[in-house]
């Protein structure tokens, strides 16, 4: 395509499907959408499709949609663009279920995906990983890219988020943690925003733990904005440090003034959780 979806070119809101499908290799070389430019989203959402060396010299090397999204069970390799290496979300809510989220690649912000103003989730089913693994941006967030967007993670018990890249917010936004199963967030993410990161359910792991890419780092989480604030529910689990062995530092950065509230929440550093908190206070 010479313009805007390398294959698909939808105009306003539908509401087909799309499944067990394969997009590879395909280009939007002067527009957004290497594979699918949704311009109102798509209702029914895509599911158990793979997604793969696609690229736009815009937004979205692989889908660019303009509304509500859903996408399942799909994968997404080597897709290049120059915001939202895999996808780029410009218009309402973006789910993204089972789905993993490989080597791909943004020039400017947004390796796997950018939310420009938009929510975000990130599920994962009950005995099912998902992974972000080798995703790069030459400017910011190597996983996702939040300009203003919320972000919600559910696992569900005994699922598991692999988050190998960092990610990254600005404007103000809020983070949450939900379902009883495990996030692992490795390297180091930053919000630059007033931001409410609230581990509600499950576990947060700031560390490699089944993470086994020599690539990641142990987890950081950078609070830059003044009033942002960092939870930990009762039951929740905030974990630094290895259980397989491996020396392991987690480390939580607030800007001054801004506080931890509920101290209830469960705190458990196999190694070191390092909170660096110029002028905080704990209520």
């Amino acid at each position: 395509s010479t313009g805007d979806g390398g294959v698909l070119h939808v105009g306003g809101s539908q509401s087909g499907a799309i499944s067990a499908s394969s997009f590879v290799g395909n280009r939007a070389p002067a527009g957004s959408g290497g594979a699918l430019y949704l311009a109102g989203g798509l209702a029914s959402g895509i599911d158990g499709s793979t997604f793969r060396e696609n690229a736009s010299s815009a937004n979205g090397g692989a889908i660019y949609t303009g509304g509500a999204l859903a996408v399942s069970g799909t994968s997404f390799e080597a897709n290049e663009a120059a915001s939202g290496g895999a996808i780029y979300n410009n218009g309402a809510a973006l789910r993204i279920t089972d789905c993993n989220f490989t080597d791909n690649a943004a020039s400017a912000s947004g390796g796997a995906i950018l939310s420009q103003g938009c929510s975000v989730a990130l599920a994962v089913s009950a005995g099912a990983t998902s992974e972000f693994l080798g995703n790069t941006a030459g400017g910011s967030g190597n996983s996702l890219q939040l300009n203003g967007a919320n972000l919600t993670v559910d696992t569900a018990a005994g699922g598991v988020l692999n988050m190998h890249d960092s990610m990254q917010g600005s404007g103000a936004l809020s983070v949450l943690k939900q379902g009883g199963g495990l996030w692992n967030l490795a390297n180091t993410s930053t919000f630059s925003g007033a931001t409410s990161f609230n581990v509600a359910e499950g576990t947060l792991q700031l560390s490699r733990e089944n993470i086994s890419s020599s690539r990641a780092a142990s987890g950081s989480i950078l609070l830059g904005g003044a009033g942002s604030t960092f939870s930990v529910a009762t039951g929740a689990t905030l974990m630094a440090g290895d259980d397989n062995g491996t020396p392991s530092d987690g480390n939580i950065t607030l800007a001054a003034g801004s506080p931890i509230p509920n101290r209830d929440g469960h705190i458990d550093g196999h190694s070191r959780l390092a909170l660096h908190l110029p002028y905080t206070h704990l209520p």
